[in-house]
This record gives C-alpha cells, sequence and structure tokens, in this order.
C-alpha cells in the first residue's frame, strides 16, 4: 500500500486576511506619504516665500534708513495702482495694490560730483507684470529732481512717472499677491497705542476696506493718491504734509506650491471654496479671490462665513463666479517711524 503525502496550503480564510492585512498597511504607508508630501509642499512653500520676503523687506529697510525727511526736502509718494496685466500706470488697482515713492541719499558716493549732482535718488516699489499671472515686486531708481543738475526738472512726480513706464525694471520678488502702504499722519503715540482697538484693527493688520479712512484712502472716500507735492489744480490735488509712519505689508504667494484654490459658490455672503485644505483664522486672516481680499472670521467645512469683509485691503468688491482662483499668501510687515 502506498502512502500519499499530504501537501500543507493556504486556506480561503488564511488567504482572505492576508489580503486584509496587506490592504491596511498598504493604506496606512500611502497615508503616511501623503502626509510627508503635504509636509514637504508646505515647507518649500514657506521658505520659497521667506527667502524672497527677506530680500524684498530688507531691500525696503535699507532704502528707509536713508530717507531724506520732510525738513531737508525729502519727498513721499503713494497711490493706489499696479500694472499688472499691462495696466497704465496710473489706473486704479482693483487688487488695492500700493505704488510708494521716496527720496533717498544715494548710497553710491562715487557716483556723486563735486557739484553734488546724484546725490540723491527717487526709489519707487510697485507690482506689475505682463499678465495677470505674473505679479512681481518691482524697484527701481532715478536721480531726484533736485539733483540731477538739469534746471528743466523741478518735481519728483515727474521723475516717478518716468520710472514707473520702465520696462526692464528689476524684479524683487515674484508672485506678490499684494504691496499695501498704511501711512500714519496723526500722533503716532495714539495710533500706535496697543490699548487702541479702533487705530489697531486697520493699522497693525491692513484691513482697510472702502469705508476705513487709512491713508492712501480708497477713492470712495477721497482721492486713492497720497504726494507731498501738488499733483493737480483741484483744493484735493494740493501737497500733503509728509507722514509721520508708515507700515508697508507685502503678501507673497510665490513657489509651485503656493496655495490655491478656486470658488465653488459666492452668494454675496457666504463663499463656498474648494482647492484649499484649511484656511486660518486668526485676527486678521485674509484671502484673495480673483482680485478682491476678503477679510474672513470664521472657515467651516469649505466655506468662508458670511462674516467676512469684503473689499479688505482697498481692493475692488466684485462678485466671483465658479473656479475664480483663491488665494492664500503670506503677510509681512515692516513700521518705520520718520523724523520730524
Amino acid at each position: 500500500m502506498i502512502a500519499h503525502a499530504w501537501r500543507s496550503a493556504f486556506t480561503l480564510v488564511e488567504i482572505l486576511v492576508s489580503i486584509m492585512i496587506f490592504g491596511i498597511v498598504s493604506i496606512a504607508l500611502i497615508t503616511i506619504l501623503l502626509i510627508c508630501t503635504n509636509l514637504f509642499r508646505a515647507g518649500e512653500y514657506s521658505r520659497a516665500s521667506t527667502d524672497e520676503v527677506i530680500a524684498a523687506l530688507g531691500t525696503l529697510d535699507n532704502d528707509l534708513k536713508r530717507l531724506v525727511p520732510g525738513r531737508d526736502g525729502g519727498f513721499f509718494f503713494s497711490q493706489i495702482t499696479d500694472t499688472v496685466a499691462g495696466a497704465a500706470p496710473g489706473a486704479l488697482s482693483p487688487r488695492g495694490n500700493c505704488a510708494v515713492a521716496f527720496k533717498i541719499t544715494n548710497p553710491d558716493r562715487g557716483q556723486i560730483d563735486s557739484s553734488g549732482r546724484k546725490a540723491r535718488l527717487i526709489v519707487l516699489y510697485w507690482v506689475g507684470g505682463p499678465t495677470a499671472n505674473d505679479e512681481y515686486l518691482y524697484r527701481d531708481t532715478e536721480v531726484a529732481a533736485d539733483s540731477d543738475g538739469n534746471p528743466a526738472t523741478v518735481n519728483e512726480l515727474d521723475v516717478v512717472n518716468t520710472i514707473i513706464a520702465r520696462a526692464d525694471s528689476p524684479v524683487i520678488a515674484r508672485r506678490c499677491l499684494h504691496l499695501g502702504v498704511w501711512i500714519s499722519t496723526l500722533d503716532n503715540r495714539r495710533l500706535l497705542a496697543a490699548n487702541n482697538p479702533v487705530d489697531q484693527s486697520d493699522w497693525t493688520q491692513g484691513r482697510a476696506g472702502a469705508t476705513l479712512p487709512v491713508e492712501p484712502t480708497a477713492p470712495t472716500i477721497v482721492d486713492p493718491i497720497y504726494c507731498t507735492e501738488a499733483t493737480g489744480p483741484l483744493p484735493t490735488d494740493a501737497a500733503k504734509g509728509f507722514p509721520d509712519a508708515l507700515r508697508f505689508t507685502v503678501t507673497l504667494a510665490n513657489g509651485r506650491y503656493a496655495p490655491k484654490g478656486y470658488v465653488i459658490q459666492d452668494n454675496g455672503g457666504d463663499i463656498k471654496v474648494a482647492g484649499l485644505g484649511a484656511l486660518p483664522v486668526v485676527p486678521g486672516s485674509m484671502v484673495r479671490i480673483d482680485n478682491e481680499w476678503i477679510a474672513y472670521d470664521a472657515y467651516d467645512s469649505g466655506t468662508i462665513k458670511a462674516s467676512a469683509t469684503r473689499t479688505a485691503r482697498r481692493s475692488t468688491a466684485a462678485t466671483h463666479l465658479r473656479n475664480d482662483p483663491v488665494w492664500l499668501g503670506q503677510t509681512f510687515s515692516l513700521v518705520r517711524i520718520f523724523p520730524k
């Protein structure tokens, strides 16, 4: 009699259990991979924005250290304008961007001749770009009217117009969602006091909308231009006083991993968006939908709540269509008090 040897094998139950364990492990590994990928994207986005803003604000800070004060023939100009998508210089910016110019002493002393020519420069910062997707922060300079040696040049505002019309100005930051300038001509102690919530909401957070009078004001209040030279023949075009203090806000969304979503529905109150994992809800949080900045206090399940403040940062109100872009940038600020 021949004995048959039994071969061991997996039962159907064992195979199903093995497949289930393999599936659970695979899901766990994929989840960990996605978390690591998201962390990498967030880190790269933060690094790219931080690197550029350090360079941009560092350059701005160096210029402000050389600012010529008002008592010594200083000049200051700010206007709610940009040249994004080829917009004409001076046209109102729907994004609430500001162009800002001021007079500084020339850091290159070798350019100054014995007569003092080229001793002072006008430096201009503004946002522009050939298309709507090219929002660059530009910085450029030109010899000031009072030190160019040309008696025909008398207005520093003409120098500003010369600079902004150039086509090859240097770019110091890319994907600049906003450049804001907030001017104080009030008593600095009152304006900067931490226990003054009325001014703090506008000054420190830069939330100024169409009804908040923080210079340069939105055009619905007075005039989107603030200049220490007369800008026209009307009484409202008269020269303004030199600022006591300034707050600059720069919002960047540079890099391939910058968070970007899109609109699902805008009913004039709540705005439903998609494509963003989460939104911060700390005081002063803002999001840009197409060209309009919106300050909000609550975000739940993909919906920006109706308590949101429209037309923040002096932007223009709009009803947003489905698939309009939603931008979430990093905002950095620089505050300087000027000598009397």
